[in-house]
């Protein structure tokens, strides 16, 4: 017996994607039966991460609901099919010992337009992760543009805010369609986009969701000049578990005094790292971890002890 999940007839969420690029799905196949062995996954795929938690909320959604959005399928070769849209909808079913699925078959997709696709479909979730949605944005961007320096599109989206009568008409379309496909200001993009000037170490921190660092925390250290102190300034924010606002006080602090350090920020950084061992759960940590902050806070004490000694002499 075929084991199989059929789609929804009252629900079709994932044709905005395809809606917002203007392609209609009445010249698209209608649904069609296909063996889910036959199918291959995207070749780019603007995700790279695809949360366990996720997929299981996805696989028991299924479970429950059906199949609410079409995966969406394009022919290949050899009686083969690509995902073009719906890949973790596509793991999922295959993780559910799936046989046969419902889906909708495009053909003669052009390599930008099945990109503007797939990068459209991803931009719409929720889980996205700040590095993911910028490096989407990126790749739609420099295909509409023919563009592949960060540096030009980012020019482009500054020329666009200050008078896009500069700018070509087909440009100035192209850049208005994008923005109103992800319902952004061109500020908010450029926003976005800056983040791929971050060291790759700091946008590995972003792409954590459970880390400390977000998007407002990069922010800040964009406002540094060189990469060895947005490192520093990073490890410190891991470290210490700082606030965006107190991100924002170190920065200001380095960028006003150099690269030295001064006493109000080594006291500030001090208490903040005191604040962040005072809501940490001792129960909960490991063993290792007890014995690394233990080991670190009694470095931390002798330290203090020298100083203050040597100061004492002097005083």
């Amino acid at each position: 017996m075929r084991r199989y999940w059929s789609v929804s007839k009252n629900k079709h969420i994932g044709e905005s994607a395809f809606g917002e690029l203007g392609m209609d799905f009445e010249s698209i196949e209608s649904l069609k039966e296909v063996k889910i062995d036959l199918i291959e996954p995207p070749l780019w795929q603007p995700r790279k991460v695809f949360e366990i938690k996720k997929l299981e909320e996805l696989k028991n959604s299924i479970k429950e609901h059906g199949l609410l959005q079409p995966i969406v399928l394009e022919k290949i070769n050899n009686g083969r099919y690509r995902v073009v849209s719906g890949e973790r909808r596509y793991r999922a079913l295959k993780e559910l010992g799936t046989e046969y699925i419902q889906a909708r078959i495009v053909s003669s997709l052009s390599e930008p337009k099945r990109l503007q696709i797939q990068i459209a479909e991803n931009l719409m979730r929720e889980d996205i992760t700040p590095i993911e949605r910028a490096k989407a944005v990126f790749k739609l961007l420099s295909i509409s543009q023919k563009e592949s320096s960060l540096e030009k599109i980012l020019n482009l989206l500054v020329d666009y805010g200050k008078d896009r009568s500069r700018l070509s008409s087909e440009t100035a379309n192209t850049v208005l369609a994008v923005l109103n496909a992800l319902g952004k200001s061109h500020m908010t993009i450029y926003r976005w986009l800056q983040l791929l000037k971050l060291p790759e170490k700091v946008q590995d921190m972003l792409n954590d969701p459970n880390g400390p660092l977000t998007p407002k925390h990069a922010g800040e250290l964009l406002k540094l000049d060189d990469i060895k102190t947005q490192l520093d300034v990073a490890k410190m924010v891991e470290e210490m578990n700082l606030t965006a606002e107190q991100t924002k006080e170190i920065v200001q602090e380095k960028i006003n005094k150099g690269k030295s350090t001064t006493p109000q920020l080594v006291y500030r950084s001090g208490l903040n790292f005191i604040k962040s061992l005072n809501t940490l759960d001792y129960e909960k940590l490991q063993t290792e971890e007890k014995s690394e902050y233990l080991s670190k806070i009694e470095q931390l004490r002798n330290e203090l002890d020298k100083i203050i000694s040597d100061m004492k002499k002097i005083l």
